[in-house]
């Protein structure tokens, strides 16, 4: 590992100032414990910090995971009742973007952006979170960050 938590830190510094958003997370598949490791840094906070949550199919981030495509809301709020996330409820989040991250053909966690107030998504946003989860994908696949560095 040649310093994980600094690779990671410097994505979602860049990510936040794009995005211009309230939060910017990586989280992960940790199958052993039938947990997600969550990383974030988020606007109001200098370093990143990290969470674990239980496996659950109202998780945006599981249906990133499941599906193994990018996954938008564009407004909690006003979307379909079918859509729901106890996370974006509990942390007061009304939009969100996810998009997965593979090792070796898995799935092994999604690049996610939050967002307190709505919003509608652009194209060229969707491109960039893409572009962010490969970034990661790169990294972990030239072993300049370790999964294991993302512990909580």
């Amino acid at each position: 590992m040649r310093d994980s938590k600094r690779f990671y830190s410097s994505i979602f510094e860049v990510a936040k100032e794009y995005f211009h958003c309230d939060l910017v997370a990586f989280s992960r598949v940790d199958k052993e414990a039938n947990q997600y490791v969550h990383w974030f840094l988020s606007s109001h906070s200098l370093e990143a910090d990290t969470f674990r949550s239980p496996f659950n199919p109202g998780t945006f981030c599981n249906r990133v995971v499941t599906s193994q495509e990018l996954f938008t809301v564009n407004s909690l709020a006003s979307g379909p009742a079918s859509i729901t996330c106890p996370m974006m409820v509990a942390e007061g989040f009304d939009s969100y973007m996810g998009a997965p991250i593979f090792n070796s053909g898995e799935c092994i966690g999604a690049f996610e952006v939050f967002c307190i107030n709505a919003r509608v998504w652009s194209q060229e946003e969707k491109k960039m979170a893409l572009k962010c989860a490969t970034i990661v994908e790169t990294l972990v696949k030239t072993g300049h960050v370790e999964l294991s560095a993302l512990q909580a």
